[in-house]
């Protein structure tokens, strides 16, 4: 629970593995020694946050002790967590060979391009409102007034929806030249209406980044699990069934999908944060 190391660890660590491949990236232009430049700072960071993790128990060194027991009841009370990151891990890799394999190399650029800027979207959302799970969990327990919960809840969301949509607007404002920076014109001409739409898709998905973290700290981690799991299979039949029909742009109405699907997670968070729903006290194992 010690959010300001965690954060402090995940910022400095992404950002030094970026720049460590971005340098190799540089000065070799070779993928392989990209790759490796990536494993090397990801070593490092992991070492970095283990180091912490035994300070923090006055310790120098942690090693792993084999007990099955413990790894049993740690699953059991995390398994929705547990299946939510197995989801998304899957159908991140998946939606990528099925758009290569469907649409062409060229529509898998655009699709990897468009896919990638717009995650700066949606992480600025998760990076924002991710304090939403601690703070929902403890007016949740112990409320100041009745419905502070739901309060804090809707307040964020419209900070979440401003925030989401202004960002959003301003990727769309220069998607044309930036598009053209990172792939070229030559490459660029004739994919912008698909980009455009991905970086639409991704504004829609960090639409959900406050209802995300709002359904966790009220101890709700099997709807989030659901939502994302239901909406990863919508995508994945959304690109299949519109390939023919609207050929690269299925790529993108299939994100759309998937963040349309977990936008109920709005919904239900509001719900179950009101005092009178039943069961409303946080459940880790709900």
């Amino acid at each position: 629970e010690d959010f300001r190391a965690t954060a402090l660890c995940e910022v400095f660590s992404r950002t030094g593995t970026m720049a460590l491949a971005c340098a190799a990236a540089w000065y070799t232009a070779s993928p392989t020694w990209t790759g490796l430049a990536q494993a090397l700072g990801l070593l490092i960071a992991g070492s970095v946050k283990m180091r912490v993790f035994s300070r923090a128990y006055n310790r120098y060194i942690v090693r792993p002790v084999r007990d099955r027991g413990a790894m049993m009841a740690a699953f059991r009370f995390s398994r929705w967590s547990w299946l939510n990151s197995l989801s998304a891990l899957a159908f991140g890799s998946v939606d990528r060979v099925l758009v290569g394999s469907l649409m062409g190399p060229a529509a898998l650029a655009i699709y990897t391009v468009g896919v990638q800027v717009g995650q700066i979207i949606h992480t600025a959302s998760v990076a924002i409102f991710q304090k939403a799970m601690p703070r929902v969990t403890r007016l949740s327990v112990s409320p100041p007034y009745p419905g502070a919960a739901e309060r804090e809840i809707r307040r964020m969301m419209l900070w979440n929806l401003a925030l989401s949509a202004g960002a959003t607007l301003a990727v769309l404002a220069v998607s044309r030249p930036l598009l053209n920076v990172l792939l070229g014109d030559n490459v660029a001409s004739g994919h912008l209406g698909t980009f455009q739409l991905l970086i639409v898709a991704s504004g829609l998905l960090s639409l959900n980044a406050a209802a995300h973290f709002s359904l966790l700290g009220l101890g709700n981690s099997r709807a989030v699990a659901i939502l994302n799991g239901l909406g990863g299979l919508a995508m994945l039949c959304v690109m299949a069934g519109l390939v023919h029909v609207a050929g690269e742009h299925a790529a993108a109405w299939g994100r759309m999908a998937y963040a349309a699907i977990t936008l109920a997670g709005v919904a239900l968070a509001i719900r179950q944060s009101r005092p009178e729903f039943p069961g409303a006290m946080p459940a880790a194992t709900r």
